[in-house]
């Protein structure tokens, strides 16, 4: 492939994505989409948020929702995390106990995502 040695890290090579690839496992994406109830009052809404994030620090606290925060400038979708429990019951069983999804506030879809454990976000 022409610029191949441009386009690729020479260290990069087959044998190492292979190794990489064989460590991913899956994990589930939360995406927390705008709910059917936008109607609170103020004092509502503020109660409700709190709750919210004391709901998901809870879950980061226990290992269970390692990344998350919210979304800017994307529409209906609101936030996004990832979530280490083994199922996607159990995923959307945490989800579903959200004080903004009993609320109404927010709604919850979990999906399946295969990506490697152990990565991070920079400092």
């Amino acid at each position: 492939m022409a610029g191949e040695e441009e386009l690729f890290d020479p260290e990069v090579t087959d044998a190492l994505v292979e190794v990489q690839v064989g460590r991913q496992r899956w994990f589930w994406l939360l995406l927390l989409k705008r709910g059917p109830r936008r109607d609170q009052s103020p004092g509502e809404l503020e109660a409700i948020q709190a709750a919210h994030l004391r709901h998901l620090f809870t879950l980061r606290k226990r290992g269970q929702l390692v990344l998350f925060g919210p979304v800017d400038g994307a529409g209906a979708l609101r936030g996004i995390g990832v979530l280490t429990v083994p199922t996607r019951a159990e995923a959307e069983a945490l989800m579903a106990a959200d004080p903004a999804i009993v609320a109404g506030r927010l709604r919850a879809e979990v999906r399946p995502w295969f990506t490697m454990p152990g990565d991070r976000l920079p400092d």
